[in-house]
């Protein structure tokens, strides 16, 4: 279904960053870019950091269609991201930010949400982070001397209860207004013009007035999106059900769906007898059989970081097979595919 509308968040995007809602709006319902976290930046066969070598492409001979990052991972891989960009592939950041009370790290859950809302007491703390992410979106530029447009998830997986802005740990009107606040800094007062927003709380949802719960609002979000790791069947069928809630609400709002986060619950090292070797084929098959989760536009998978924490297979792994057939199957986009003008400059 194509949008009528091209509604942003921001209106005073730069055309290269309306270009690509656009081309996201406007994806085939029979196509699903793929995504791989720090692509270039972390894997197996990656033996130098110049923005050319992954395990995707070691496995496949192609980059991922989307480029996933996090601060969390640092603040010097501004030539990664460009590079992606002049390849024509597609960048979205994750953040898992540190707590602001505690200096300790995203999975210290002491109360913060309420502190960095204005009036609290880490709110310039908050401010001079966000300064800080703003100079780094407004550095990324292309050969092109274009910024380089990028698809920003801050205070994903809100509705668990396992970083320190999860459910647990703020108020849902704190959880929204420390989302609209963020956007609101970042676009208004920094006039950070390259970015677009996503909302990812975790799956499964009830239905949609679950998903919705600490949702920030329309005027906020550009992309509805949600993170779900699983390994059996009954995982995958749930999956299902979560993907037509978040296509319904993507197209009864003008947005893009997408699955901002999927993998094996325990990243794809030996898991024991009940190892599905054909994961990546059994989950498209499922996506493609259904008319409302087919409409999603991207999926991403986490990084390959280690021996034991990895989500794409590299070497001779024994899901090697299952991933070239989801690669060659003609459902799925990778970054060969990405033409940079139709991305770009339509």
């Amino acid at each position: 279904m194509v949008n009528a509308k091209l509604i942003t968040v921001d209106c005073n995007l730069t055309a290269e960053t309306k270009s690509l809602y656009k081309y996201l709006q406007n994806i085939n319902e029979n196509q699903i870019l793929f995504g791989h976290q720090n692509t270039t930046t972390q894997g197996m066969t990656i033996n130098k950091l110049d923005g050319t070598q992954s395990d995707c492409y070691d496995t496949i001979g192609d980059y991922p269609a989307v480029y996933g990052w996090d601060f969390v991972d640092g603040w010097d891989f501004a030539e990664h991201v460009t590079k992606a960009y002049e390849r024509g592939g597609i960048n979205t950041f994750s953040d898992h930010m540190f707590n602001f009370v505690t200096a300790k790290d995203f999975y210290d859950t002491t109360k913060a949400v309420a502190e960095i809302l204005p009036g609290g007491s880490k709110h310039q703390e908050y401010k001079q982070y966000l300064d800080r992410t703003s100079n780094f979106f407004k550095s990324l530029k292309g050969k092109d001397g274009k910024l380089v447009p990028i698809i920003y998830r801050p205070f994903h997986e809100n509705n668990g209860s396992w970083f320190w802005w999860g459910a647990d740990f703020c108020t849902v009107e704190e959880y929204k207004a420390i989302f609209r606040f963020t956007v609101e800094y970042l676009r208004d007062e920094k006039k950070t013009h390259n970015l677009l927003y996503a909302y990812s709380p975790n799956g499964h949802f009830d239905g949609v007035e679950d998903y919705l719960e600490r949702y920030p609002g329309d005027d906020y979000i550009d992309v509805i999106g949600m993170d779900s790791y699983g390994f059996d069947l009954e995982w995958q069928s749930k999956l299902m059900n979560d993907l037509e809630i978040i296509v319904q609400i993507a197209q009864n709002r003008g947005k893009v769906a997408a699955l901002t986060e999927v993998g094996i619950a325990d990243s794809m090292k030996a898991i024991g007898e009940e190892k599905r070797d054909n994961w990546y084929m059994d989950l498209l098959e499922a996506i493609k059989s259904n008319q409302q989760a087919r409409q999603i536009k991207f999926l991403l998978v986490w990084r390959n970081g280690a021996p034991d924490h990895f989500w794409v297979p590299y070497g001779e792994h024994e899901m090697k097979a299952d991933f070239i057939k989801f690669y060659q199957d003609r459902a799925t986009v990778f970054n060969g595919d990405l033409d940079f003008e139709r991305v770009y400059k339509n």
